[in-house]
Order: C-alpha cells, then structure tokens, then sequence
C-alpha cells in the first residue's frame, strides 16, 4: 500500500496507524479479505494550560490522565498512567505547541485537597488548522 497519494482536504496531516501487517481478515464467497482501518487527522497549533483557580492552600494536589481518542481508539483511562503531582497553587502548565494532531482529547483529573479526593472527566475536540486554547482549571 502506499500512503504517499492520500487525497485530503486538508495540507498539513498525519497518517495514524498505518497497517504494517493484517489487522482483520475476514472470508466472503471462499476468498479472504484484508481490512484496515487509516485514518488522517489534519494538525492544529495548541495553547494549553493546567491552572488550580480553586485553591484550598499549599496542599491541593492534583494529577490528570490524558487520552488522544482519534490517534489511539483503544486507550482507555486503565491502560494509561497518571502524570506526577502538581502540588500548591497557581498554573502548572502554560505552553504552546504547533503541528499537533487535531482530533478528541478526553482527560481525567484526580484532585485532593483538604484529603478529600475528587474526580473530574471532559473530552474536548481539537479543530483542525487553528490556533486551539485548551485550558484545564480546577
């Protein structure tokens, strides 16, 4: 197979997953086929930031797991780990990246304070060839 021809409404994308072995097969009539699932998903330029604007005092931790549902269709939150700690108050993540793939972003935040632990879960969609804010206050 060659991916080097895709035509896409879009300039700037990515190929996920491409097959490099039989992912399905399946039998029709006495003959086997072979089916693949390729997507392409265009890039988008992204602000994030992670910001604790509820805070408690110096004790308030919080952790997240995020997931990149149309790049992995089959993570889930028990397949992926937690990041570290961020502990105390005020923005723990303020950056901008450009040419990440555009698609769904789903997250779980576990956030402790005053030793009572809390849950909170979103997906978002990161649209294609903009500029994305995506901001995560807690």
């Amino acid at each position: 197979m060659n991916f080097d021809n895709l035509k896409v409404p879009f300039e700037n994308y990515t190929v996920v997953n491409p097959p490099n072995f039989d992912l399905i097969s399946r039998e029709d009539f006495g003959q086997k086929t072979r089916d693949y699932m390729i997507s392409v998903l265009p890039h988008c330029d992204l602000h994030f930031k992670v910001e604790n604007v509820n805070c408690l005092d110096e004790n308030d931790k919080m952790r997240i797991k995020m997931l990149q549902l149309d790049e992995n269709p089959y993570e889930t939150y028990e397949t992926e780990a937690y990041s570290p700690y961020s502990i105390g108050c005020g923005i723990f993540s303020d950056q901008t990246k450009l040419g990440v793939l555009s698609g769904r972003r789903a997250y779980k935040l576990e956030i402790t304070r005053n030793g009572q632990v809390s849950y909170m879960y979103d997906t978002v969609l990161l649209k294609p060839n903009v500029m994305n804010n995506f901001y995560i206050e807690y």
